[in-house]
């Protein structure tokens, strides 16, 4: 899957085809439409007649605001080290776009709330949250990628089903490591 920054207005001319008819230009979560021209390019069809209703987020970055080094590190690194992730329990980055002094992640939508808005769990349902958090972490180690940020608001539930899968998302604060390599910072948000 190509994961590459491209100019929308190259790509779409007509952006209100891209978004959803409900969307909110103010809000950093849009949702897109995947029978638009965006979705289409993705996969490399221009048929028009596929047109399945699914709906990806969308993360809008505002570039003007990324002034200092450490923040635009931190966003080209949360860029980076998502074009590297494909496992079940991670969030998918679709591709990124940059259009008017924004960068826009293209991301798996999780409709189902965090962690926080289905508790209580059951002990047989939270063993098997547990499982896919630590596969997913798992694969994030084996790839050299610590997250930083696990907490309640960082694992989604995919949809609305009792029994949907969780995936972990917010990689701003993730970074590369060596195995050797010894880590002392305190970091992530509360």
């Amino acid at each position: 899957m190509p994961f590459v920054i491209h100019q929308v207005q190259k790509l779409l001319p007509h952006r209100d085809d891209v978004l959803s008819s409900n969307h909110d230009t103010n809000n950093p979560k849009l949702l897109l439409k995947s029978g638009s021209s965006l979705i289409d390019y993705e996969n490399g069809s221009t048929n028009k007649n596929k047109k399945k209703e699914q709906y990806f987020a969308l993360k809008s970055l505002v570039l003007d605001r990324c002034t200092s080094s450490k923040l635009q590190q931190e966003l080209l690194n949360e860029v980076a080290i998502l074009k590297e992730l494909d496992h079940a329990n991670i969030a998918k980055a679709v591709e990124t776009y940059e259009h008017d002094a924004r960068l826009y992640l293209c991301l798996e939508l999780c409709s189902g709330g965090d962690l926080y808005s289905r508790d209580p769990y059951t002990e047989e349902r939270a063993a098997d949250i547990l499982g896919q958090v630590l596969r997913a972490v798992s694969y994030l180690h084996s790839k050299g990628i610590i997250h930083r940020d696990l907490k309640f608001e960082n694992i989604m539930f995919v949809d609305e089903r009792p029994d949907a899968e969780v995936k972990i998302i917010d990689f701003g604060l993730s970074q590369k490591f060596a195995p050797d390599q010894s880590m002392s910072d305190a970091v992530g948000t509360m």
